[in-house]
């Protein structure tokens, strides 16, 4: 039992000598990720309800939300086209009626006082922001005027949102 036990003890003293003996070697190394910019955008429809062409005084007001999420700090613009109504400008788009040719005038704006129309020229008449990382909303603001006289009917047009960034 001493023999054992002095072999034990032996072999730990060894491995105390080895180990206060032994050598490292370390090294760096970098960590990288490249952010790259990005958006993405959504609209919900805008439904003006019932246009009532016979009362005069009164425009039909509706409300529909553009939705930008991009990446955070990413400078972007958001612009609106005409839409598909023959003879439309972001100005003075045109609903047309399903089954005719008929159109129905309407502007879209980016204030709730329906003063400025929005459109598709950078710097001129887009909605412009800074991307958070989360979804932004903005709200467009829709005004058919009164007075237009058109048949009874269902009028539709289609508008193209588009992010720049």
């Amino acid at each position: 039992m001493k023999t054992a036990f002095r072999s034990v003890l032996f072999s730990i003293l060894l491995l105390a000598i080895a180990a206060a003996y032994a050598a490292t070697a370390t090294t760096t190394f970098q960590v990288t990720a490249t952010v790259s910019a990005g958006c993405t955008i959504s609209a919900t429809n805008h439904d003006f309800g019932i246009y009532t062409p016979s009362l005069l005084a009164d425009n039909t007001n509706g409300t529909n939300v553009v939705t930008a999420t991009c990446t955070l700090g990413v400078p972007y613009s958001i612009g609106l086209d005409a839409g598909i109504g023959t003879g439309a400008t972001v100005a003075s788009r045109k609903m047309t009626r399903v089954g005719g040719t008929e159109t129905l005038n309407y502007s879209l704006y980016r204030t709730v006082d329906r003063l400025v129309v929005v459109g598709n020229t950078l710097s001129v008449d887009v909605i412009s922001g800074l991307g958070t990382g989360l979804a932004i909303d903005h709200t467009m603001f829709g005004k058919i005027p009164a007075g237009q006289n058109v048949p009874v009917g269902n009028y539709v047009d289609t508008v193209t949102a588009t992010i720049t960034f």
